[in-house]
């Protein structure tokens, strides 16, 4: 969602709906009632907030809708509807994260903020995607986030303070991209194992461990074909022209990054036609 906050009381804007499989009929929702929407293409869509959305401070939340045939609701994400900016002489916190913003984040990320005014700040309040993950009091402004906790993508942190008078601060949002790192494949068996020169295009059946979508069955490192079964099991296309002549190949399972790499390989063998052995008369 962009934006992913706005202020109580704030003036009518355009919401710009970020995602996927959307048709000219599909509507965002607020709160379970539709907007009026836009279809931008089959990722994006814009919808129109009015000021009455904003009347109230709480984090709406906001869905996607498309009508039969097929279609459904999305799951929810939330804009946080924050209160009045505070006066001139309030400094809103400022935001800074340890762990990188952009990359891998494989645990937990450590999140500081800085908040200072002239009556003195009373609590902070930490807001991922929307959702409340921590409200704390000076002198503590430090928050570990177990990114395990929440999926892959790109998630976007607020930081709200509040001080003594009651005026509150609100720092600019900030993304983290959580992309844990992939296993490195292992290879088990495959079936078949084997196949006879000349032969045709035949399904091969590969299954170990550690595999991931977009993981591919390579022959004599070359790719082929891959659909991903289960985290345990793919199969590949291989064509007439890869067991045209004897041999004995190295099949392997290749992983992209992050991290990812390739299995060990297994041999596959293409065996060459056997001789008549029914023909009789002819030995000695």
């Amino acid at each position: 969602l962009a934006p992913s906050s706005a202020l109580q009381g704030g003036p009518a804007f355009t919401l710009t709906v970020t995602g996927s499989d959307f048709v000219p009929a599909s509507t965002v929702r607020w709160n379970g009632s539709s907007r009026t929407t836009t279809f931008v293409s089959a990722t994006q869509l814009t919808a129109s907030i009015s000021a009455a959305d904003l009347a109230a401070t709480g984090t709406p939340q906001v869905t996607v809708v498309t009508p039969a045939p097929g279609g459904g609701t999305s799951s929810p994400l939330a804009v946080v509807v924050f209160t009045n900016p505070p006066p001139s002489d309030v400094t809103p916190p400022a935001v800074s994260i340890t762990a990188p913003t952009r990359g891998i984040v494989s645990g937990n990320v450590s999140i500081t903020a800085s908040a200072t005014d002239n009556v003195g700040v009373t609590v902070t309040k930490y807001y991922v995607d929307g959702a409340l993950i921590g409200t704390f009091a000076p002198p503590l402004y430090a928050l570990v986030w177990d990114a395990a906790l929440v999926p892959d993508g790109t998630h976007t942190l607020i930081v709200q303070a509040t001080d003594a008078a009651g005026n509150t601060g609100t720092s600019a949002p900030v993304t983290v991209t959580v992309a844990r790192p992939n296993p490195v494949p292992t290879l088990s068996t495959l079936a078949p194992s084997s196949a006879k020169q000349g032969g045709r295009t035949f399904t091969l059946k590969v299954t170990g461990s550690g595999f991931v979508p977009a993981s591919t069955v390579r022959w004599n490192g070359s790719s082929r074909t891959t659909t991903f079964v289960s985290a345990t099991r793919l199969t590949a296309t291989i064509p007439a022209a890869d067991i045209a002549a004897a041999s004995t190949v190295s099949v392997t399972v290749f992983t992209p990054a992050p991290s990812g790499g390739t299995s060990s390989a297994l041999p596959f063998v293409v065996h060459p036609p056997r001789s008549d052995d029914g023909s009789k008369g002819n030995h000695r």
